[in-house]
């Protein structure tokens, strides 16, 4: 918004007629502001105090019938011949500012200096002071980012007209939300990677609320804490299955899922009927045998006696 009220400075004047302690109006000598660069004269108008309507002024400054008083500058081109409108006389010469009285209003002669919108008592009425308790008339508009702030003790409001503070409104956005679970929507905490890790219990956070993963908590490669996410290609981080060389296999031993490295060359797969491991038997033995035997046309017999040991071969030519 636009400012309302102006402060110019202006010449000392003379009054141009006696007053008495009890009149409400003076009559100024002249108007003269200034003399512009052009030898012209500038006289003062209302429009240079602005729309607040009110001035201030002193009768003969600086004397023991000093007198600060308040004056209506609207008819301030007719100061010279209809003269302005006191508001209120007698005014302290320091706080409170506005009380007028009596014993503080003089008879002014003819001819007696006039100073208008000087620094009076009852001027710095009208700015804040960040020590004072203040009531603002008028619009203040801040521009963003400096908006007005609480200190860190400021607490919440309790009358209707006292202002809210952030954390007052974010306290009372959540105030009275349930905790969220499978069946009711509600107020979560999102948790640390090593809560995920650890499996962390609802509740066992900073709040009651559940705890729920975060974005970031999730990853394409194998990373300590992170879920695994499969990637663009659909396909899982070996890393999370700690497979680390080509023909590893993964297998679950006693704990959990576990890397069975490759084995030897010709080795076969076999187990103990608990565990996976690569069998002792050397199969280039196997070869070199069946490599070297003529069984073209040979028939196999079935070997009941799986559990003994099948030390002949029958060949039907």
């Amino acid at each position: 918004m636009a400012d309302t009220r102006f402060y110019p400075s202006i010449p000392s004047k003379k009054l141009k007629t006696d007053i008495l302690s009890t009149d409400s109006t003076f009559v100024l000598r002249d108007i003269k502001w200034y003399t512009g660069s052009d030898s012209v004269d500038v006289n003062l108008t209302s429009t240079i105090f602005g729309t607040g309507n009110v001035g201030y002024g002193v009768f003969e400054p600086a004397t023991a019938r000093q007198e600060f008083f308040t004056f209506n500058p609207t008819n301030m081109a007719t100061a010279a011949t209809t003269g302005l409108t006191i508001i209120a006389r007698g005014l302290p010469w320091g706080s409170d500012y506005t009380t007028s009285s009596t014993t503080r209003q003089f008879n002014h002669a003819s001819g007696s200096s006039v100073l208008l919108f000087t620094n009076a008592p009852d001027f710095y009425n009208q700015f804040s002071n960040k020590g004072d308790d203040e009531t603002i008339t008028q619009t203040w508009t801040f521009t963003a980012p400096n908006y007005p702030r609480m200190d860190s003790a400021a607490v919440a409001p309790t009358a209707d007209e006292q202002l809210a503070t952030k954390k007052y409104a974010d306290d009372l956005a959540i105030a009275g939300a349930p905790d969220a679970s499978a069946t009711v929507k509600g107020l979560s905490e999102i948790a640390s990677d090593a809560e995920l890790a650890a499996s962390a219990a609802d509740g066992s956070g900073n709040t009651t609320a559940p705890l729920v993963a975060h974005a970031a908590s999730f990853n394409t490669t194998s990373t300590a804490n992170k879920v695994p996410v499969a990637n663009a290609s659909g396909v899982l981080d070996d890393g999370y299955i700690a497979l680390t060389t080509r023909g590893d296999l993964v297998t679950r031993d006693a704990t959990g899922l576990a890397r069975l490295a490759v084995g030897a060359a010709n080795r076969y797969l076999t187990t103990d009927g608990t565990d996976l491991a690569w069998g002792g038997a050397n199969l280039d033995e196997a070869n070199t045998f069946f490599g070297a035997t003529d069984i073209l046309g040979a028939e196999a017999e079935t070997l009941t006696a799986l559990s003994g040991n099948a030390n002949a071969l029958h060949l039907h030519g």
